[in-house]
């Protein structure tokens, strides 16, 4: 059997933290108030509406007169700059025939606001790729003193 050397064991385990940073992702979360939600209308955010036993993703989001309404758009997947809007029921959630969705604002029990956090994602591979260099170097160094 191969013996390892203190510093190979030191790389490997720093090899499994770089990996498990990489998995975190570069979306940051943020838990906001029903209140907050009028401030991202835009279409910069994309809503997804949850209740209990399904999702519906919408486009065009709009706030009006305390309901939030919008076209259901199941061909787009929005994980980027998306509101996430949690309800209390499924009975809440009204659909027409046009596929727009509209909810109560009142029966909304929890948001959560997501952001591709740019600089985050810079960071994170930046530190990644310097750190695995350095690493391998140092493993390098390590294989040829051995010979």
């Amino acid at each position: 059997m191969k013996e390892y050397s203190q510093l190979q064991k030191i790389f490997y385990i720093l090899l499994i933290f770089i990996m498990l940073s990489q998995f975190s992702g570069c979306i940051g979360f943020k838990n906001i108030s029903r209140n907050e939600l009028p401030s991202f209308q835009s279409s910069n955010y994309h809503y997804t509406i949850h209740c209990k036993n399904s999702k519906y993703p919408i486009e065009s989001a709009i706030i009006s007169n305390g309901i939030l309404s919008g076209k259901v758009d199941f061909k787009h997947s929005y994980r980027r700059n998306s509101i996430q809007v949690y309800v209390s029921s499924d009975t809440v959630i009204k659909i027409n025939k046009g596929n727009i969705l509209s909810i109560p604002l009142e029966s909304v029990t929890k948001v959560k606001k997501s952001k591709f956090a740019v600089g985050r994602t810079i960071s994170v591979v930046i530190g990644s790729s310097f750190t695995l260099m350095v690493l391998l170097t140092v493993e390098m160094f390590l294989q040829l003193k051995h010979y």
